[in-house]
């Protein structure tokens, strides 16, 4: 390509070529062919003329006006200032009046400096609508509906071969992969650590927690075993601790509640005794099979209800549960656990459940009615142990932490040595008469099909657990896979949990999920794989075999207090959640209307009540949304609002205009309202004042009959942002048209 020495606008000579010789000519045609940039030597004095352009000699212009000050530091480093020749922006482009468009291409002079020059210019483009577009050129419409995904789909499996066969096995077992590659030699030791300490643990939280359900409490041992092992063969997390979980229990607990069949002979001569009507509704005696048959029948329906989120990919699902939404519902269910705790430590009796709608008010006010039938023996155990614990988590577990990563065992230490008291004090004047697990039957019991005689009725309980253990569990496996640098299948966790809780309740088991204490105990041992939670299985294998004659004479009020101490993290939590009102108010009403609801209604209903008021605040923010003029940051490319920036600057004639929400119908009004407001421009204004004066002018014609130098003189005049194209001065005045007017100060709105 030839080098440009000077350029001058509308008129360019064709260069004097000073070739040396055929070679030379041949290959710098060569490379303009090519389209690439090439020295050739030319004379200082030669110029090039416009006449007579050729196309492969497009004419030239300079980079647009703008001072070295605005230019970006990446521009700066491309293209120092001192070699770009800099030229007025209407010397590009004329805005108003430009119908081409031209290309430029930088190339250097003998001087080493950079110009650019313009090739031959193009019409522009004619506008075409979306209907015009898509016939000129051929859109396809292409059927996007579940059906044709589902045949697309159905059609690639068709093609696959045995290793796309290999690889989807592979993804839905992922014990297949870690397994084979495991490192015998340096993970084996963490892991069976970890699964030794996870047992110590798993054992008195099983027996809470089945308590809890109103199961027997060997039903909660048989549920911290069966489960965590079907999840190490499903799931995709190395360090999460599936089994038993106080929110899942809580929310079957209450379900075995209110569907559980009762004595009711029992029922009725409990009832007969209650001193008011808030306490005709005293729980009654829930027999222990009917318990365990509707146990088996919502813990099979949650599972298939995670296997077919699981198959629908539905791992997006738990975006729609915030933060603050969850800690609203944690903390709920917290307090229906204490409350539920509260008859166990005291010994009071004669309390109504608290599962139903306002069940928490009613048990409240029959609780304090009743409070001369307290217990000092069960309030003597429950303060004692809720001391123990408190001191072991608090004090005694961070010194032992400089040392080893082992937790001391206060839980299974407490258990032990309750059962120890109660047991030597039977027959002594010292008897200690506080309720107990009393006989519960030792090993697995034989499988048998869940009965489907409530799975109407339990259908939507079944969707709601479904839902909150998932998204629980699935919280901590994305916090400890990112702490350790893995990923998790979202997808996969739901077809784990769900084959982990449609398993295990062929055997009675109730549903399961992650506990955060496990969990974390897992990540201080220096876990790698879910070997820790076969070895912990394994263990706790001996004692559902075992445990039967032990538990006999274990107080029922040191189970509570093992719960209320598992989830002292949440009542925390819950005590922090009022300070949301000073970081954010939406998160905070997200929190708080949460909380408020699981509270006086229960978990599944306070869950919708959550989910709808946390869309609703996202509909409500897009309808009132913020909106600002922008202006240009002197000195940088950079806009900014006007309202936030004392040297933000508008460009004349152009309105950049920024709207902080997405487009839709709710909220179209307000962004037309506030582009009028911005621009200081309304049409229906401007057509309303130019009708009156039209009006005005012409009845001010009718009356005046002086000169037509007054006539149009009258008919000149402007508003102060619209100028008006009037017709003839022969033609007589009427009423213009709104489309004869047109903006004249302000040319350019950008929409931010």
């Amino acid at each position: 390509m030839p080098l440009l020495k000077d350029v001058k606008k509308g008129d360019v000579k064709e260069e004097k070529k000073a070739a040396r010789d055929d070679g030379g000519e041949a290959k710098r045609g060569k490379a303009a062919a090519a389209g690439q940039k090439t020295k050739a030597p030319a004379a200082k004095d030669e110029r090039k003329d416009a006449v007579g352009q050729k196309p492969d000699t497009p004419a030239a212009f300079t980079a647009p006006s703008q001072s070295t000050q605005s230019m970006s530091p990446e521009v700066k480093e491309l293209y120092p200032p001192d070699q770009i020749k800099v030229v007025s922006l209407n010397d590009i482009m004329d805005v108003s009046n430009s119908q081409s468009i031209s290309k430029t291409q930088y190339v250097q002079n003998d001087e080493g400096k950079r110009v650019a020059i313009k090739e031959p210019s193009e019409p522009q483009k004619a506008v075409l609508d979306q209907q015009l577009f898509d016939k000129h050129y051929g859109y396809r419409r292409v059927d996007l509906t579940l059906g044709r995904k589902v045949h697309w789909h159905f059609k690639q499996v068709l093609k696959w071969r045995k290793v796309d066969w290999a690889h989807f096995f592979m993804g839905r077992v992922p014990i297949t992969k870690w397994l084979p590659s495991y490192n015998w030699i340096t993970d084996l030791r963490a892991d069976v650590l970890g699964g030794v300490m996870l047992s110590i643990m798993s054992l008195p939280q099983g027996l809470a927690y089945g308590y809890l359900v109103g199961v027997p409490p060997i039903y909660g041992l048989i549920t911290a075993t069966f489960g965590p092992l079907v999840y190490t063969i499903f799931g995709s997390s190395r360090h999460n601790s599936p089994g038993c979980f106080a929110i899942a229990a809580l929310m079957v607990g209450g379900v075995v509640e209110q569907f559980a069949h009762v004595d009711d002979v029992q029922a009725a001569i409990e009832n007969t005794h209650q001193p008011n009507i808030c306490c005709k509704s005293a729980s009654s005696v829930i027999e222990p099979e009917a318990a365990i048959g509707v146990t088996s029948s919502i813990t099979f329906l949650v599972g298939l209800w995670q296997i077919f989120f699981g198959l629908l990919n539905a791992g997006l699902l738990a975006v729609w549960l915030s933060d603050h939404l969850v800690q609203g519902l944690t903390s709920g269910a917290a307090v229906h656990v204490f409350t539920s705790q509260l008859k166990a430590m005291t010994g009071v009796d004669g309390v109504p459940p608290t599962s139903e709608p306002f069940g928490l008010i009613k048990f409240y006010l029959c609780f304090f009615r009743r409070l001369h039938t307290i217990k000092l023996p069960c309030i003597i155990i429950s303060l004692v142990g809720n001391f123990l614990l408190l001191l072991s988590s608090y004090f005694i577990d961070p010194i032992i932490k400089k040392w080893t990563n082992l937790k001391f065992p206060m839980e299974l230490l407490l258990v032990s040595f309750s059962i120890l008291l109660v047991f030597l004090s039977e027959g002594t004047r010292y008897q200690i008469n506080v309720p107990v697990v009393g006989k519960v039957e030792s090993g697995f019991p034989s499988p048998q099909v869940p009965s489907f005689n409530l799975v109407g009725e339990l259908v939507w309980h079944g969707i709601s657990i479904a839902i909150i253990s998932f998204v629980i569990h699935i919280a901590l496996a994305k916090l400890v896979s990112k702490k350790f640098h893995y990923e998790i299948d979202v997808n996969q966790e739901w077809f784990a949990l769900g084959a982990m809780n449609t398993i295990s309740s062929f055997f009675g088991c109730f549903v399961g999920g992650s506990s955060i204490g496990r969990t974390m105990t897992q990540v201080k041992f220096g876990t790698t794989s879910q070997l820790s939670t076969m070895v912990c299985c394994f263990i706790m294998v001996g004692f559902v075999y075992g445990a039967g004659a032990f538990i006999y004479h274990l107080p029922k009020a040191v189970l509570a207090c093992i719960i209320l101490c598992a989830m002292k993290d949440l009542y925390i939590q819950l005590f922090r959640g009022f300070r949301l009102c000073r970081e954010s108010t939406v998160d905070f009403m997200i929190f708080f209307v949460t909380l408020v609801s699981v509270i006086l209604i229960n978990v599944n209903t306070g869950l919708v009540i959550g989910i709808v008021f946390a869309l609703l605040t996202v509909v409500f923010r897009t309808q009132w949304a913020d909106s600002t003029c922008m202006g240009r940051i002197p000195g940088t490319s950079d806009f900014k609002g006007l309202g936030h920036y004392r040297s933000a600057e508008e460009i004349p004639g152009i309105k950049v205009f920024r709207f902080d929400a997405p487009l839709y119908f709710a909220n179209a009004e307000l962004f037309i309202l506030s582009v009028h407001n911005a621009c200081g421009l309304n049409p229906v204004l401007v057509k309303a004042k130019l009708i009156e004066r039209a009006a005005a002018e012409k009845a001010k014609e009718a009356m005046d009959d002086s000169s037509e130098a007054n006539k149009t003189s009258s008919r000149d005049m402007q508003l102060r942002v619209v100028g008006r194209r009037l017709a003839d001065a022969s033609v007589d005045s009427v009423a213009e048209d709104p489309a004869e007017h047109v903006v004249t100060q302000l040319t350019h709105i950008i929409i931010a």
